[in-house]
């Protein structure tokens, strides 16, 4: 017997766009049927808000987006803001003298800007085809230790640590951020760990979304393949991990679907939802 769904939520980077980055016309097809059946979508990604909603509006997309790993909630992107989880200043500053004891390359985001450690390390928004993008031309963007230093003074959302050949071993990475207080660490692929306040995460998010659609859990199919989507997934009454997703996730879902490059998540919404 199909469930009986009634909002969709997908994960962005390896659920929604395939490995190249793209939504693809049997996605797009997919969630544009969705709304025929007055089933709700929503986008839940650890990306900024402006660079979320250009990657949906490329695939022809608009829609809900729970951002920053559930940081930030708007119904209609760039407008219609209903949750915001800043981090503490006091966490923050931790995190960013840990960093840079630790010497390693990150980016911060913080409202309507992007702050990199190393400007040999670009954030993608400021690449290939999302550079200039209408809903990201007004998000600023510096550089540099003392850029960085100034903004973990001031609100921010988010950490993005990514690891190179010269890193210190990801397990001393994670051990030496993981007992900050006041910081949630979470990551969105093997080559990089988050961090964000600990009052938020992809399920809260999700959570608020969902009491503002007036939908309970039951009624929600989520889709993520790392492990910063495992608290959606288990909000929701319907986890589904993609197939490029880690064990880990894979275990803690109902349904495991194809890959991103075999289009898992229209698979996932053709099965149990149209």
């Amino acid at each position: 017997m199909r469930p009986d769904i009634r909002l969709v939520v997908s994960d962005l980077d390896g659920t929604l766009l395939n490995p190249e980055g793209v939504i693809t016309a049997r996605t797009a097809k997919a969630v544009s049927a969705l709304r025929d059946r007055g089933v709700a979508f929503a986008a839940c990604t650890g990306r900024f808000p402006e660079n979320a909603a250009a990657a949906l509006a490329e695939g022809g997309l608009s829609c809900p987006v729970i951002s920053l790993n559930g940081a930030v909630v708007e119904l209609a992107p760039p407008q219609g803001r209903i949750f915001e989880q800043l981090m503490d200043p006091r966490a923050a500053m931790l995190v960013f003298q840990t960093l840079e004891q630790l010497g390693e390359g990150y980016h911060i985001f913080a409202p309507g800007k992007v702050v990199s450690r190393r400007q040999t390390h670009l954030h993608h928004s400021e690449l290939g085809r999302e550079k200039g993008h209408p809903l990201t031309r007004n998000v600023r963007y510096s550089y540099g230790e003392e850029a960085c230093r100034q903004a973990a003074g001031e609100p921010l959302y988010k950490f993005y640590v990514y690891f190179t050949p010269q890193s210190q071993p990801p397990e001393a990475i994670r051990a030496a951020l993981g007992g900050i207080a006041g910081a949630a660490l979470t990551q969105s692929g093997e080559s990089n760990v988050e961090l964000i306040s600990d009052q938020a995460d992809k399920g809260t998010g999700l959570h608020i979304l969902a009491e503002r659609l007036g939908v309970a859990p039951g009624h929600i199919m989520a889709l993520g393949d790392q492990l910063n989507d495992l608290p959606m997934l288990r909000y929701a009454g319907l986890g589904v991990a993609m197939g490029n997703a880690p064990d880990t996730v894979k275990e803690a879902a109902s349904f495991v679907t194809g890959s991103n490059r075999e289009d898992g998540a229209a698979a996932a919404i053709e099965t149990f939802c149209l």
